[in-house]
């Protein structure tokens, strides 16, 4: 052909088509994208007739107009047939779970959410503790198959209740401690009101939360949500679920090496994946989790702080110190010393996990952020938007019945 400029232009403008078309693929449902194509002809029919001077007759005329008008009912079925998707699925879910609630338990309102937090407190039980009981239990969860969870409270159960990662034996004391809070409650609650055991798990973890943001001064309400259930023994089965017991928890500092395929931070890139974190909620959760003691088998390192148990910024900071300096230990493989730099005196003990927060230029960025000396409040809320982030990730009943909580939208 010698129409090597039309055709030029042909290309350039199927370019950007083609990007339109598949940004729609993603944007909106693939039935309607497609239904929508469905157009195409009758669009180049009329372009043809108006740019190239084309006639059409009345049988390809009456063609159009019959492809066009099936296309829009295409387009219209698929309008209606999700509208009434989502209010019957909504409908069944409130009807379902109003059955639920009605053949089970009332749930617990905001002054029984107070109660129950100051009963948790005076129970004997260490913050580090309850936030370890309700971490464990909650982030079983995996985003990739939407397995595991808090909703259930299958902690307490075989085979959760014996991972390593757990620290069984304190596991075991804090759940007995919890339990007889939650035997009193219920023993006392009227009209048929309880509170699962799923429910006082999450709220220990949320209780010790806001009594560590006090210690620093911060007014901090953890949202919560109740409605979690509790599963007996034989609805767990125990070969099933010991596919998810984690060999590595970098939110832990926790990685067993003999059961390990990856090392120390891609474990942990991928633990917080399948928890469907952002690096910004990672690295929140992270810097908390380390000043409040949750690391697995009481372990220090990471622990970049002198008050350990008060919700600061403390892990930044530290972690950030030019004052320091960051080399290989000599006596314990995979760790790292920090030694003052003027004195030479130890300060502090880390992990591959707890620097690749300072290497990393990404995660740095936000490290820096969260260790300014105006970045403690910031890092609190974020932190406290992702720790309820995970104890509502296996929650999908609030996000079918629409309830306004802070589940995270996916």
């Amino acid at each position: 052909t010698n129409h090597h400029k039309k055709h030029f232009l042909r290309a350039v403008l199927n370019l950007p088509s083609m990007l339109l078309y598949f940004s729609a693929l993603v944007m909106m449902p693939i039935e309607k994208a497609t239904a929508i194509s469905f157009v195409v002809p009758f669009l180049v029919t009329i372009l043809a007739v108006l740019f190239l001077g084309e006639k059409i007759y009345i049988y390809r005329s009456f063609a159009l107009v019959l492809g066009f008008i099936g296309m829009l009912v295409m387009v219209i079925i698929a309008f209606m047939i999700k509208d009434f998707a989502q209010k019957f699925g909504k409908g069944l879910a409130f009807s379902l779970n109003k059955q639920f609630q009605e053949g089970d338990h009332v749930l617990i309102d905001g002054r029984d959410v107070a109660k129950l937090k100051k009963a948790i407190l005076s129970a004997g039980i260490s913050e580090s503790s309850l936030v370890k009981a309700a971490w464990a239990s909650a982030s079983s969860y995996r985003d990739s198959d939407m397995r595991g969870g808090a909703n259930g409270a299958r902690v307490r159960l075989a085979p959760m209740n014996s991972w390593d990662v757990n620290d069984t034996t304190e596991l075991t004391a804090t759940l007995a401690a919890l339990e007889e809070v939650q035997e009193a409650f219920n023993a006392k609650a009227r009209g048929g009101k309880r509170v699962s055991m799923a429910d006082v798990i999450v709220l220990g973890g949320a209780a010790a939360i806001e009594s560590a943001a006090a210690k620093r001064g911060h007014e901090l309400v953890i949202p919560f949500t109740p409605g979690r259930m509790d599963a007996s023994q034989a609805q767990t089965d125990v070969v099933s679920f010991a596919a998810l017991e984690p060999v590595a928890d970098g939110f832990r500092n926790y990685y067993d090496e003999d059961r390990n395929y990856m090392a120390p931070v891609a474990a942990m890139i991928d633990k917080a994946n399948l928890l469907d974190l952002t690096p910004v909620e990672m690295t929140a959760l992270t810097g908390g989790l380390r000043v409040l003691g949750a690391n697995a088998d009481g372990s220090e390192h990471g622990v970049l702080t002198d008050r350990a148990g008060q919700l600061s910024n403390d892990f930044f900071v530290n972690l950030l110190d030019m004052g320091v300096e960051w080399s290989a230990s000599t006596e314990f493989p995979g760790v790292y010393l920090a030694t003052d730099r003027e004195t030479g005196d130890r300060r502090w003990t880390a992990t591959p996990v707890d620097l690749m927060f300072g290497s990393s230029s990404e995660l740095r960025s936000i490290a820096e952020v969260y260790g300014a000396d105006d970045g403690e409040a910031k890092f609190v809320n974020d932190f406290t938007s992702a720790w309820v982030k995970v104890m509502q990730a296996d929650r999908f009943d609030l996000e079918t019945t629409g309830t306004k909580s802070a589940v995270a939208n996916r």
